[in-house]
């Protein structure tokens, strides 16, 4: 019997303005919490990189637009996946946790605000989204 709620988790190395996200995914098996034998990534944590990597990519972008430089440290995503009422498992919420590096902190705000409300993929999913971000002022 599988105990609920089960979290996955995922995290990447530092990441700059510049860079291509690098989360070494190319295969797929079933977890060990399903009875699976783990030797790949799941497609549980497949779900979060995608919420993950479309924040990202849109916060790049939106930041390349005004010329904010950042870097992202101690980056990591969790889901929570539980049975709702009707007992069917769901990812119920991923819990995003980074800090952020850049010379204008209210900039940066503004700029995460816009993508919270512009990631298309985090507005097409039910999963709640929550997001712990440590603002830091330093020049990149």
């Amino acid at each position: 019997m599988i105990k609920y709620p089960l979290n996955f988790s995922i995290s990447m190395k530092d990441f700059k303005t510049s860079e291509v996200l690098d989360f070494n995914f190319a295969k797929v098996d079933i977890p060990l919490e399903f009875g699976g034998l783990a030797r790949e990534k799941s497609p549980e944590e497949y779900f979060v990189v995608s919420v993950v990597s479309c924040f990202l990519t849109t916060l790049t972008k939106l930041s390349n637009n005004v010329g904010l430089e950042f870097k992202i440290t101690n980056f990591n995503a969790q889901a929570i996946l539980d049975r709702g009422e009707d007992t069917k498992p769901f990812v119920k919420n991923i819990i995003i946790d980074f800090c952020i590096h850049s010379s204008d902190e209210l900039e940066s705000k503004r700029i995460i605000e816009n993508v919270k409300t512009n990631c298309f993929i985090i507005n097409s999913i039910k999963t709640q989204v929550d997001w712990n971000i440590t603002y830091i002022n330093e020049n990149i």
